[in-house]
């Protein structure tokens, strides 16, 4: 920092030099310091886009979403291929609450980085909020196919087929987000739910076990776990006597959406540039 302040001090009209500085300061967490630098890359240089890519970044970070969208818009104007503007310009206007805005800044961002797995689950999200599982189940199986390891993808996608009462389904996609995560409860909990409605009520106790010694402090877990386990008791207690009456169900809960794939991607650019 102190290098590209004296750079930039030796240098006042390189806007580069205070592209640096901005960059650097906000790596070390000096935000506002580093949206002054930014600033002053702008008006000594209006087209460098970057500036205005980390420029939005920061504002983003602070939470002013206003100033970010203007940022992230100018951006792509400039570089209209920028994939992670587009990425960060969707999260914005999702947060604004403008989905329609969001919806098309996320496909720009795949249209440019098809292989963009964030992309592709938060594009499905926004699907599935606006109450359309059948395309939001196409984005999560794309975000699988770009990383077969995605936790979320496999989760998200288990949980649409849930919301489309779809629950044989669900069960492949939930019980391989539980394996790639064995910490994950809610994996465990709604892969409980799928095997309950199924009526295999030994699976499902063994799930919501799972979902509650991943997260003691899970208490859906914990009561459907207790109404299962009678469930079970009752069954195996029938068996014994030989009786095949019904069986009350009890302790089920509605299931988990599993919207959330983390944090923004800053996809900030630090160092020298030429």
């Amino acid at each position: 920092a102190d290098k590209y302040r004296e750079e930039a001090k030796l240098s006042p009209n390189s806007a580069a030099s205070h592209y640096n500085l901005g960059s650097t300061l906000q790596e070390r967490g000096k935000t506002s310091e580093a949206i002054v630098c930014y600033l002053s890359a702008i008006a000594l240089d209006p087209s460098y886009s970057e500036a205005h890519y980390n420029l939005g970044s920061a504002y983003q970070s602070l939470g002013d979403l206003d100033s970010a969208l203007g940022c992230y818009s100018s951006c792509v104007s400039l570089v209209p291929g920028h994939a992670q503007a587009w990425y960060n310009l969707g999260y914005v206007m999702q947060d604004l609450g403008d989905l329609k805005g969001a919806v098309r800044s996320f496909k720009m961002a795949i249209k440019f980085d098809p292989r963009d797995v964030d992309s592709h689950l938060n594009l499905g999200n926004l699907y599935r909020g606006r109450g359309d599982p059948s395309k939001a189940t196409s984005c999560y199986r794309r975000a699988i196919e770009c990383e077969g390891t995605s936790v979320m993808g496999h989760y998200n996608l288990g949980s649409a087929y849930q919301e489309m009462g779809r629950v044989e389904e669900s069960l492949g996609p939930l019980g391989r987000a539980a394996e790639l995560d064995p910490e994950y409860g809610d994996a465990h909990f709604n892969l409980g739910i799928s095997f309950q409605e199924l009526g295999r009520y030994e699976e499902a106790l063994e799930c919501y076990r799972d979902a509650f010694r991943a997260d003691p402090n899970f208490e859906e877990a914990r009561s459907a776990m207790r109404g299962v386990e009678k469930v079970v008791k009752r069954r195996r207690g029938e068996k014994k006597r030989g009786g095949g009456g019904e069986v009350e169900e009890g302790g089920k809960e509605n299931f988990r959406n599993g919207v959330n794939v983390g944090g923004r991607k800053e996809g900030r650019e630090f160092g020298a540039v030429v």
